[in-house]
């Protein structure tokens, strides 16, 4: 056969495959397990990319209370809406104001829809002060902003004319170096300072550190987060009594080094005055002096 008579001729037939085994016996489930693993890794990433979008739509339906306030969040500072209602979702205490706010204490069987659309309203306006507060009075960066209310959601549901402006004013006054910038650092830092009350609690702390402890105003920050009764007291009251400094010399002292409000009175400062009482034979003046003229020194192990 020549060459245009092999082009003539048709192909030869394609060889038939065998009929499928029929479901459940031995035969099929042995082409089950010989399905390429290749196959089979795509089968299971389709399957958990379904479980993934599943669980990710499918988050507690907490409701749309959150989403409202993560959506107006998000608008004031940039914040993923996403990333707001989880930060919110970390704090119960958060999630169960807002919706007293916004429902009411459940005391009241005879709640209709008007009331509760005007608490709502009044809920997003106050949020909304909130964030004005923090945008325009506190000047906050947008990064700055969303990284606040992620580390710290709780703000969302304080007043801005009970908590934040008077908790603002007096740290911005109260803190001569750096002014406002210092400011909104110390509460970056600490946000926590800003659901503490002034009258109560900062101004008294302020007070102490300044009058009584010896710092300057502008060493005051680093100590706001501080608690007076249980370590700013007992710091000075150890450097005056058991150091023997009195109060004057206490106050010199802890203006010159103010870390010292920072150690740890039981694990550092106690044993450093006992190592410096008995070891080197000092008595109780002299070890005194020793701490004056070196307070840095006098109290490291």
């Amino acid at each position: 056969m020549d060459h245009a008579d092999q082009l003539a001729s048709p192909p030869p037939p394609l060889p038939l495959l065998p009929p499928p085994p029929p479901p459940g016996s031995a035969a099929a489930e042995a082409d089950a397990q010989t399905v390429p693993s290749s196959r089979r890794k795509r089968s299971r990433g389709r399957a958990s990319s379904g479980r993934e979008r599943s669980s990710a739509g499918n988050d507690p339906p907490d409701d749309a209370l959150l989403r409202r306030v993560g959506v107006m969040a998000s608008a004031s500072s940039h914040i993923q809406v996403l990333r707001a209602i989880r930060s919110m979702r970390q704090h119960p205490e958060t999630v169960d104001a807002l919706h007293a706010e916004a429902n009411g204490d459940g005391k009241d069987d005879n709640v209709n829809s008007s009331s509760c659309g005007s608490r709502m309203e009044a809920l997003e306006r106050r949020v909304a002060a909130v964030l004005c507060f923090m945008v325009n009075d506190m000047a906050m960066e947008h990064r700055e902003h969303a990284n606040f209310i992620a580390k710290y959601p709780q703000v969302l549901v304080l007043d801005t004319e009970k908590n934040l402006r008077p908790v603002w004013n007096l740290l911005r006054l109260a803190l001569p170096l750096g002014g406002e910038r210092a400011a909104l650092m110390l509460l970056i830092k600490n946000p926590q300072l800003l659901s503490m009350d002034v009258a109560t609690t900062l101004r008294p702390k302020f007070d102490y550190l300044v009058d009584v402890a010896g710092l300057r105003p502008g060493d005051v920050g680093q100590m706001m987060h501080l608690d007076l009764a249980s370590h700013i007291k007992p710091h000075v009251a150890f450097v005056s009594e058991e150091c023997a400094l009195g109060s004057v010399a206490t106050a010199a002292v802890i203006r010159r080094v103010p870390r010292l409000l920072l150690e740890d009175v039981e694990a550092t400062m106690r044993p450093a005055l006992r190592c410096l009482s008995k070891d080197t034979a000092l008595g109780t003046m002299e070890v005194a002096r020793v701490i004056a003229k070196l307070p840095g020194l006098g109290f490291r192990v």
